[in-house]
């Protein structure tokens, strides 16, 4: 079954050394899987359900801050990018 980030990650791998940095949200390797803390994982229900709660406390900037990170248009009122970043959610799940 497919585990899902609650926070951002950054992952080194051991053998290159090299830095991936994951998203909330974003599903984890499985191959990494068993190297991160229990505590960094979410059910994605859970955490589509956390960005749909907090939408209404944040201010327009952060909402296109938000859409613009997921490649959401920007433009439209805050109830608009909302609706936008709720649409998204969905997608995810």
């Amino acid at each position: 079954m497919a585990r899902h980030f609650k926070n951002h990650v950054h992952y080194t791998d051991p053998d290159t050394g090299q830095v991936t940095r994951f998203q909330p949200g974003e599903e984890c390797p499985e191959e990494i899987e068993l190297e991160i803390d229990e505590n960094n994982f979410i059910a994605l229900e859970d955490y589509a359900a956390q960005q749909k709660a907090s939408y209404g406390s944040l201010n327009k900037e952060q909402l296109v801050a938000l859409a613009a990170e997921r490649g959401l248009d920007v433009e439209g009122t805050k109830a608009e990018l909302i609706v936008r970043l709720e649409q998204s959610d969905g997608a995810l799940s």
